[in-house]
């Protein structure tokens, strides 16, 4: 992303700010794992759509003072001992390359307890907008939630609300940059997929999927998968998700994998079945063509003004007669024993992006189009996922590509 992708985004939140009003975001500390070991740090997603910047302990704040918008960007001080162990830390310089933040108006993360102390006694301001995520009635231990603890606790004159809804309805709609990274994260994905079919009547494991598809990826120049694979075969197929890879793959049983890159802090998330050996049977035929069927048809139905509750209930309106004419189900009501979950969420920095669900589908919003059936008297569980971005002219899949229909994935196997 450049600069100007987080200027705009800030820009935008800025609005929101009014006068005598402060707003801090922190980026986050790494978890503790085991004995000296720290789980892998992965920075407060608002904080990285605001700034740019993957690092811990960074803090952004930001406050409006008689009209005037100042920034202030906090990185962690250098500590050449500490980088010897652990990396090299960002310059300030860098910082403002990467987040557009001017070079005066960043410094250094040791001095953000007092440069709040003097603005938190200043009676100017009334209100902290900090970024609450989850209930704040919860123990929630970030570092955005603990500062709420600390304000709570020693500055009853200030306000606090919470920025986090105002955050997330921009980021439901994504700019030309974003769609930019998630079309190369799908041709990413597309490549790690297909090398999966091409090896699965060979492979022996679920493992062997996971370590081709982690390998292609990187190979291709995504550093990380959007999230960890889900890569099962047959019974494994019946744990939506499912994340120990160390099943055989079993002739006769399908392969489920559930998998996407990450480029530039952008996810996709997209789900293929194939046969273990090549070819899908007859039963599992029918199974894999009903959802194919349903979503192609839902995707083609789907517009801009409808709701994410539309796509669920035509879902659920195809499928049923498509399951009793298979002699699968006679009555609606059983429709839950086969579907087992909703068929779309936001994707985005998040690979469950935030976001309402309550709102009109609107232009440059990209979400997931999972159509699941899970027929475990038929020993047939599958889903078929793609990632649509909704344009003007309705939906555009995105990962259309990914072989996804029986004649597509036979022949890319057996090539």
């Amino acid at each position: 992303m450049t600069k100007t992708f987080y200027t705009n985004n800030r820009n935008k939140l800025y609005e929101t700010v009014p006068d005598g009003t402060m707003l801090i975001i922190f980026s986050g500390l790494p978890s503790h794992k085991s004995a000296d070991e720290e789980f892998r740090f992965f920075a407060n997603r608002n904080f990285v759509y605001l700034t740019g910047i993957d690092e811990p302990d960074c803090v952004l704040m930001v406050r409006r003072v008689r009209g005037n918008l100042i920034e202030t960007l906090y990185v962690r001080d250098l500590n050449d001992e500490q980088e010897k162990w652990t990396g090299r830390r960002i310059r300030i310089d860098e910082a403002a390359d990467c987040s557009g933040i001017a070079v005066s108006n960043i410094t250094l993360r040791s001095t953000f307890d007092a440069d709040f102390n003097k603005l938190a006694n200043d009676t100017y301001f009334d209100k902290v907008y900090l970024c609450l995520e989850g209930n704040p009635g919860q123990a929630i231990t970030d570092q955005n939630n603990l500062f709420r603890r600390k304000l709570s606790k020693n500055y009853p004159n200030l306000r606090i609300c919470n920025a986090f809804s105002q955050i997330a309805s921009q980021r439901m709609i994504k700019s030309s940059e974003e769609i930019e990274n998630i079309k190369k994260a799908t041709s990413i994905t597309h490549k790690g997929i297909e090398a999966m079919m091409k090896m699965c009547k060979h492979a022996k494991t679920e493992m062997d999927l996971f370590a081709e598809f982690m390998y292609v990826i990187h190979k291709h120049g995504a550093v990380e998968s959007a999230f960890k694979p889900i890569i099962s075969c047959g019974e494994n197929n019946f744990y939506l998700h499912y994340d120990t890879p160390i099943g055989k793959l079993v002739d006769g049983e399908l392969c489920l994998v559930d998998v996407g890159a990450r480029v530039d802090n952008c996810s996709v998330d997209i789900s293929r079945v194939f046969p273990r050996n090549g070819k899908f049977t007859e039963k599992q035929k029918v199974i894999y063509n009903i959802a194919l069927e349903i979503n192609n048809e839902v995707t083609q139905t789907i517009k801009k003004g409808m709701f994410f509750s539309d796509i669920n209930e035509l879902n659920n309106k195809l499928t049923f007669p498509k399951l009793k004419a298979a002699g699968i189900c006679s009555d609606i009501s059983e429709l839950n024993r086969y579907v087992w979950h909703r068929c779309s969420h936001h994707i985005g920095f998040d690979v469950h992006d935030v976001g309402t669900y309550e709102m009109p589908l609107e232009n440059g919003m990209f979400f997931s189009m999972d159509m699941g059936l899970y027929i475990r008297e038929w020993g047939i569980g599958m889903r078929i996922e793609d990632d649509v971005l909704m344009t003007n002219n309705g939906l555009s899949n995105v990962s259309e590509a990914i072989p996804r229909t029986i004649e597509g994935i036979e022949m890319t196997m057996n090539a």
